[in-house]
C-alpha cells in the first residue's frame, strides 16, 4: 500500500517523477532526520494541494532507536552598558526651562527686583519670555505663586505644559519682585523644584536702597497696599514708623532675619537689604553661580544694543547663546529709558537730615557693607557680577563698580 495515501492510489508515474525532487528538496531544505518516503509525501502533498487533490497523510517519522540531536548551547546574556534615561525635552546648548522630575515644566529665570529697571527689562524682552499657559497681562510677567498660591490644589508644575510638548524660542520666566525678598521663598523653591532647584537662575540688579525705598513706597501708594493702613501717610511718616518697629526690636539682625507681618508693611525696606535677600538663599543651599547681580543702570544705559548688553551677555552665559534675543525688526521702545518711573519729591525733600544720616548709619550703611564683602567673595565661587571687569574678590573695586551704576 502506498505509503503516502489511505488508499494507495496515486500514480507510481508520478510517484516516481517526484522522488527525486523530494529528495533534492530534502537535502537541501529538511532536516536530515526525515526519510525517503517522508519527504517523497510532504512533496506529493503539496503538489496535490496545488492540483485540487485532498491532503495527503503524513506518518509520523519512524522511532526505532532515534538519535537524538546534540544539545543547542545557550548564548551567554548579551552586556550592555547601561543607557541614562532620555530627556523628556533635550536641551542643547541653549535652556530655555527646568524639566522636574515629573516631565512638567518650570520657569528657569527669575529676574525681578522692584522699582530698580526690572519693568524695562522684562518689556524689552516680552517677546522672547513664556509665561503660565493662557496668561493675559500682568499675569505673564508676575506670577506671585509662591506668596499667594502655595499649598493650594493646583501645583506650579501644572502652570506651563510638558517638557515634550514644549517648542523652544521663548525662556520661561518669573518677574514676581516677592521672589527676592520674601523668608520663605528658597525653602519654597526647593520643594517646588526637587532635585532641580539649583538649574535656576536668579538675577537681581540693584539699586541705591534708600532711593529705591523711596520710590517703592510711592508705588506701594499707588498700588494700595500701604494707604489702606495709613491714607495719609508720606514717606518721611513712613520712615518715622519704620524706626518704631526698628526700635521696638532693639537688635537690627533680629529684626531683618526673623520677619512677621510687619515686612509687608516694610517690605519697602526689607527688598533694599539686598544682603540678606542673597544671603537666605545661599543659605539654604542654592549656589553661587546660579546669581546674576549687577547695577541696574547697567542694563538701563546698555539698551541701544540688546546683543551687546552686558546683563543679557551674562545671562546668555548662564542659559544659551539663542535665549534672550529678539525676532528680527522687532524693536525695543524708549530706548534708554526706564519703562516705570515714578514721581515723587527727592529724598532731600523727603527726609531730614537727620533721618538720612540715621538710615544709613544703621539701616543700609552696615548691609551694604556686606554686601560687597559677600559679592567680591562668591564671584570667586562662581557668582556673575555682570560688567563688572575688576579682579574676583576685591571689594574695593566691586563697590566702586556697584556704586557707580545704582543710583538713580
Amino acid at each position: 500500500m502506498d505509503e503516502c495515501t489511505p488508499a494507495g492510489t496515486a500514480s507510481k508515474c508520478f510517484r516516481n517523477l517526484l522522488i527525486g525532487a523530494s529528495v533534492l528538496v530534502g537535502l537541501i531544505f529538511l532536516p536530515q532526520t526525515l526519510q525517503v518516503p517522508q519527504v517523497e509525501c510532504i512533496v506529493r502533498s503539496r503538489l496535490g494541494e496545488a492540483a485540487g487533490l485532498p491532503p495527503a497523510y503524513v506518518p509520523s517519522p519512524p522511532q526505532a532507536n532515534p538519535t537524538p540531536p546534540p544539545p543547542v548551547p545557550t548564548p551567554a546574556p548579551l552586556k550592555l552598558a547601561p543607557q541614562p534615561m532620555p530627556h523628556p525635552h533635550p536641551q542643547t546648548k541653549d535652556k530655555w526651562f527646568v524639566c522636574d522630575d515629573s516631565g512638567k515644566v518650570l520657569p528657569i529665570w527669575y529676574a525681578a527686583l522692584e522699582k530698580a529697571g526690572s519693568q524695562t527689562l522684562y518689556e524689552d524682552m516680552k517677546p522672547v519670555l513664556r509665561g503660565p499657559t493662557g496668561c493675559q497681562g500682568l499675569a505673564c510677567k508676575e506670577v506671585h505663586y509662591f506668596e499667594l498660591y502655595w499649598g493650594r490644589s493646583n501645583p506650579y508644575n501644572e502652570w506651563y505644559g510638558t517638557c515634550s510638548d514644549f517648542k523652544t524660542g521663548k525662556l520661561v520666566s518669573d518677574f514676581t519682585p516677592s521672589v527676592v525678598y520674601w523668608h520663605f521663598n528658597p525653602n519654597r523653591l526647593k520643594a517646588t523644584y526637587g532635585s532641580h532647584y539649583q538649574e535656576i537662575v536668579l538675577q537681581m540688579g540693584l539699586r541705591e536702597p534708600l532711593a529705591r525705598t523711596m520710590s517703592a513706597f510711592t508705588h506701594a501708594n499707588k498700588q494700595g497696599w500701604i494707604v489702606f493702613r495709613h491714607p495719609h501717610e508720606t514717606f518721611a511718616d513712613h520712615m518715622d514708623s519704620f524706626f518704631k518697629s526698628w526700635d521696638e526690636v532693639g537688635d537690627p539682625e533680629h529684626w531683618i532675619t526673623n520677619l512677621t507681618s510687619r515686612s509687608v508693611e516694610f517690605r519697602t525696606v526689607d527688598q533694599s537689604l539686598y544682603y540678606y535677600c542673597i544671603r537666605r538663599y545661599l543659605d539654604h543651599g542654592f549656589l553661587p553661580s546660579q546669581f546674576i547681580v549687577y547695577p541696574a543702570l547697567m542694563y538701563l544705559n546698555h539698551r541701544d544694543n540688546l546683543d551687546t548688553n552686558p546683563v543679557l551677555q551674562a545671562a546668555r552665559s548662564k542659559l544659551g547663546p539663542n535665549t534672550l534675543r529678539l525676532p528680527a525688526g522687532v524693536k525695543i521702545k524708549q530706548a534708554g529709558a526706564n519703562r516705570n518711573k515714578g514721581h515723587h519729591k527727592t529724598i532731600e525733600e523727603e527726609l531730614s537730615k537727620s533721618v538720612r544720616k540715621r538710615l544709613q548709619q544703621e539701616v543700609f550703611g552696615p548691609a551694604n557693607e556686606k554686601l560687597m564683602k559677600l559679592l567680591a567673595e562668591e564671584s570667586r565661587n562662581g557668582m556673575l557680577l555682570a560688567g563688572y571687569t575688576g579682579q574676583a574678590g576685591d571689594v574695593a573695586a566691586v563697590t566702586k563698580w556697584m556704586t557707580s551704576g545704582w543710583a538713580f
